[in-house]
């Protein structure tokens, strides 16, 4: 029996995207799928600035917005559309080393939890590991 394949789960809140940048290279990511319905945030982690940043880094990048929660405000998540996040999302995991990103630092605090259970239910063996969480 192989190993699943691993998808990496990180945040950036609290963190300068160079220290992003580091992290995920440090975890041998080759693409992020930015999950953030509204991919704006603060300085340097606006969609296009935080595009450039990656490709410069070697890291391609995809915003996933069908894993987009409409209540990023507050309240229950509610996931864009879960099904063509999963079209969207699978094949990367596959083919690379792939990290999920949103603004929450943590990933308990945050959508990216219901999201990985909806890819583990749908990426058979799919394991996570949380990045710069407990000292990853």
């Amino acid at each position: 029996m192989t190993d699943g394949p691993i998808l990496r789960l990180i945040g950036y809140g609290g963190r300068s995207r160079s220290d992003l940048i580091e992290r995920l290279l440090g975890a041998g990511v080759e693409a992020v799928g930015d999950l953030r319905f509204k991919p704006g945030g603060r300085e340097g982690f606006r969609r296009e600035h935080l595009r450039t940043a990656l490709e410069e880094a070697g890291i391609a990048y995809h915003w996933v917005q069908a894993f987009g929660n409409r209540n990023y405000r507050g309240g229950p998540t509610d996931l864009v559309d879960p099904a063509r996040g999963v079209k969207t999302v699978a094949p990367l995991i596959r083919e690379s080393r792939a990290a999920l990103l949103c603004a929450c630092r943590y990933t308990a605090d945050c959508h990216r939890n219901e999201v990985a259970a909806t890819l583990q239910q749908a990426v058979p063996g799919l394991r996570l590991r949380r990045l710069g969480e407990n000292g990853a």
